[in-house]
């Protein structure tokens, strides 16, 4: 009988451990960008499964399956594999640690967590590495972007598809005489005299058919009421796929209009 129960004891933990890599490799096919690694408290890799980390030059595909991470020393950059350690070690003591390295030209994200066993004891370490190569590209870009807007000597608001403001720079305040905070969240419509409505509205058309309103002559309204003479140009804002979510304007008072 106790043969009987050892047995299928046994074979329930198989079962387990079966079912929890097929969750792994799924989890790892459906999450793009990114490799996954399940790695024990020897610090020897259990499962290696997923595309990101096949992007760097130097990744073979067996490189990391069945091994110690202290054996990799001769195939992983130093600074990576002392990093790998430590974050690994952190986890088996039930410290979620994060980390990012760049190599080759690409940047990954990683983030091992402690993955517990029976009761609250740390049984092995799942370790996510990510690919955001794009997303910091992307990040440097806004910033950059961010300081070109802030530093301008125009004047710089964007608005969303409802025409509501929701970025506004320096010069904008000087301009027209509102903060920041008074203009973000109200429409850009007001900005522009009552008779010239209907014209705006059918360049924020064309704007929003992803057609750039090249500088043409206007007025516009500041915040007493007072109104300027104006060059603007409208162009839109795209999102992450391209799609225009927005436009923004670039107005510069027409005293200021270059020989």
């Amino acid at each position: 009988m106790e043969d009987g129960a050892e047995t299928r004891k046994v074979a329930g933990a198989k079962e387990r451990l079966r079912h929890s890599e097929l969750l792994h490799r799924t989890l790892t096919a459906n999450v793009p960008d990114a490799s996954m690694f399940l790695i024990d408290r020897d610090l020897r890799i259990l499962i290696a499964e997923g595309e990101g980390v096949r992007r760097l030059p130097w990744m073979d595909e067996d490189l990391f399956r069945g091994r110690a991470i202290a054996d990799l020393d001769r195939e992983l950059p130093a600074e990576i594999l002392s990093e790998a350690i430590d974050s690994c070690q952190a986890a088996l003591a039930g410290e979620r640690r994060e980390f990012e390295f760049t190599s080759a030209g690409l940047t990954y994200e990683v983030t091992a967590v402690p993955v517990p066993g029976q009761g609250d004891d740390v049984q092995s370490v799942l370790a996510v590495v990510r690919d955001v190569t794009a997303r910091r590209a992307a990040e440097t870009d806004r910033a950059r972007l961010a300081g070109i807007v802030s530093g301008s000597d125009d004047a710089i608001h964007a608005s969303d598809l409802d025409g509501q403001i929701t970025d506004w720079n320096d010069s904008a305040t000087r301009l027209y005489g509102y903060e920041p905070e008074t203009a973000i969240g109200r429409p850009a419509a007001m900005l522009v005299p009552p008779e010239r409505h209907d014209d705006h509205l059918m360049l924020l058309r064309r704007v929003h058919n992803g057609e750039r309103v090249g500088h043409f002559e206007t007025e516009r309204v500041r915040r007493d009421g007072s109104r300027l003479p104006v060059w603007v140009s409208l162009s839109a804002v795209r999102g992450a796929g391209g799609a225009t979510i927005g436009a923004a304007t670039i107005a510069r008072e027409l005293r200021d209009r270059p020989a």
